[in-house]
């Protein structure tokens, strides 16, 4: 997934969060209120985004970012997920 990602394109989102929900970092679609479900997976985007990465994959279950040519490890997905959902509940 390119990051950042742009939040004004619909095909860009749903991309987005069906990595998320994917790699098992988000919610599936209609598993949660719609408004928790939305505010997790944003979380899980700009947690992202602050890695300073450019572009994320899933490697042997660990998410690694790519800082300039190098990619570096970010976390499990279940990591991500976690933090996306304490920060999507304050």
């Amino acid at each position: 997934m390119k990051l950042p990602v742009n939040f004004q394109d619909d095909r860009k989102i749903r991309a987005a969060f069906s990595w998320l929900t994917r790699i098992g970092a988000g919610p599936a679609f209609g598993s949660r209120p719609i408004g928790w479900y939305q505010n997790h997976q944003v979380a899980a985007i700009e947690i992202l985004e602050k890695s300073g990465a450019e572009e994320v994959k899933l490697d042997k279950g660990v998410i690694k970012g790519r800082v300039g040519k190098h990619w570096i490890d970010l976390g499990s997905p279940s990591e991500l997920y976690r933090l996306a959902d304490k920060a999507a509940r304050r």
